[in-house]
């Protein structure tokens, strides 16, 4: 600990100076835990474009605050480890180096087992090594099992659309009929604000206001466009895209068999569309050409 020294009453008395290494080593703490905590929760959020849609929050803060306060603290995690490093043990660190490299190293088997550890988590990652790929796909399933049919927006990005836009794109029905729906709840808007100006201002999320716009009929009308495209339909099923086409899944399976495709009525159109090199659109835009084919 560094003093400054000075005189009261005639006596000396030491007054402590700020001590830069707590501060850091407080700093590296504090900064590890919350980046340990948002790290977790960004494990479990939805995708952006849903957490935007249904207004998704935890514990007050939305998905877009999560990853802000993340990035901010792994930010100053890393400043602080430079300056902990270099600014105070660095002198340490070289006279250490110097020493190994005269007497050699004495950990050779930590230091292998510990370089073989970092690999395997690098290139298992990358690779989709088990359990690492079991770790990511669990991640994946928690992000997508907060969109569900009733919540899903009809196109992306719907919140950022005016009612003008959404009269014209998605709700046939004019701005003004759509302005007076939402009056009628109370809702205040007018044609050039997007969902979600209109829900800030009015407390609710874009889904609530799109749903208190759109009649049941063209909800239910706009959803299935939504599953047609393929977008976040990669945990749903063979047999449950055959009913969302409106289809025989035989049709389908025969349709697949054409293709040089083999599959069941229970897998996933995520993990039929990566065993056969596509993405889930492609795979999709496959089974609506093969619907179209048996129909006609």
């Amino acid at each position: 600990m560094q003093y400054d020294c000075m005189e009261i009453n005639g006596s000396v008395k030491k007054k402590k100076k700020f001590d830069i290494r707590s501060f850091i080593s407080f700093g590296l703490l504090f900064s590890f835990i919350i980046m340990s905590l948002t790290g977790i929760v960004l494990y479990f959020t939805p995708p952006g474009r849903v957490a935007k849609w249904v207004k998704w929050t935890f514990f007050g803060l939305e998905k877009e605050e999560w990853q802000a306060v993340h990035t901010i603290f792994s930010y100053f995690f890393m400043i602080l480890g430079i300056f902990h490093v270099f600014s105070f043990n660095w002198k340490v660190i070289v006279a250490y180096i110097k020493k190994r490299s005269v007497s050699g190293i004495n950990k050779k088997k930590e230091l292998i087992v510990s370089s073989l550890v970092i690999l395997f988590l690098f290139f298992g990652t990358l690779y989709n090594v088990q359990p690492l790929k079991g770790i990511m796909d669990f991640g994946e399933y928690l992000t997508e099992s907060w969109e569900t049919r009733d919540e899903a927006a009809p196109v992306p990005h719907t919140e950022d659309m005016t009612i003008e836009e959404l009269s014209k794109n998605i709700i046939k029905l004019d701005p003004e009929s759509i302005i007076k729906k939402l009056t009628r709840k109370g809702i205040k808007a007018n044609k050039n604000e997007t969902l979600k100006d209109i829900g800030i201002t009015n407390n609710f999320s874009p889904l609530e206001v799109y749903r208190i716009i759109a009649s049941d009929e063209e909800k239910k009308k706009e959803t299935g466009n939504m599953f047609r495209s393929g977008r976040g339909m990669g945990r749903r099923t063979l047999i449950d895209y055959a009913e969302i086409l409106q289809t025989d899944v035989g049709k389908i399976l025969s349709g697949l068999k054409e293709y040089g495709i083999e599959a069941s009525v229970d897998e996933r159109i995520k993990d039929l569309a990566e065993k056969y090199e596509m993405s889930p659109y492609e795979f999709v835009e496959k089974l609506k050409i093969i619907k179209n084919k048996k129909e006609k």
